[in-house]
This record gives C-alpha cells, structure tokens and sequence, in this order.
C-alpha cells in the first residue's frame, strides 16, 4: 500500500466527512444520524490490505477523527475513544473478512454496519466511563 497516497485520499474523506456529513445529517427523536465515510474508507481498504497494514490504518484513521473531526468534549479534546474504537473495528473486520466474499457488493454494507457496530460500542463505552467523574478535578491547582 503506498502510503502518501492513503495520506491524500484520507484528507479528501475527512473533508468529505467534515463539509458533507452534517448536510445529509437526520434529525431523529433521540438525536442526529451522520453518514460515516471515514469508515467506509476503512473498511473499502481493510478487506483488502494485510492485517498489519489494516491495523496500522485504522489506528491512524482512529486518531484523526479524534483530532479533526469531534469537538471538544468539556473544554478538552479527547484523543483515544475513536484510536481504541477503530482497532477494535479493524479486528473485527480481520475476524470476519476470512469467512466472506470480498468482491461482492453486499459483503462491503455488512462489513461496514459490522465494524461500525464495534467501534461505536467501544466509543460509547469509554465516553460513558469517563462521563462518571470529572477529569477537572485531577488537573486542579489548588
């Protein structure tokens, strides 16, 4: 896999997810629903990477949705929830894509709902966890 060329089309896809996402956004009763084209982009070039390149790139993908793409979450940006999310995807795309067809058209939007499963969970999970006390407390001068 070459690499700048990841680099190039990875900044296109976080433009993309960053410009066009919140058009196509739903509101629903319970909260917003956003396409997730980073996670298309991974899981298009997980199926079909080595498992270590797969790894690697998740993790890269992982961290810049971190730093580019979420907000501040109480006055701080939180770097780690997505990083952790997306390895946790990526290992499940790696379990997975052994027992499907990689070519067919269908294997990409089970895979993609799949991944997309894991790495939500292990996101909710640790924004839950860290929701339970406050992280201003530690840092206090006082």
């Amino acid at each position: 896999m070459n690499w700048t060329v990841f680099g190039i089309v990875t900044y296109f896809v976080l433009v993309i997810q960053n410009g066009v996402a919140p058009l196509l956004m739903l509101e629903t009763e319970i909260g917003s629903i956003r396409p997730d084209f980073v996670l298309v982009f991974a899981v298009g070039l997980g199926l079909f990477s080595s498992s270590r390149t797969t790894m690697v790139m998740w993790g890269v993908l992982g961290l810049l949705v971190d730093v580019a793409l979420l907000p501040e979450v109480g006055g701080v940006t939180v770097i780690g929830p997505h990083v952790l999310g997306y390895l946790v995807g990526a290992g499940l795309l790696l379990q997975a894509r052994t027992m499907i067809f990689r070519r067919h058209p269908l294997s990409m939007g089970f895979m993609v709902i799949w991944c997309g499963i894991g790495v939500e969970l292990v996101v909710v999970f640790i924004y839950a966890v860290r929701s339970l006390y406050d992280i201003s407390e530690f840092w206090a001068l006082s």
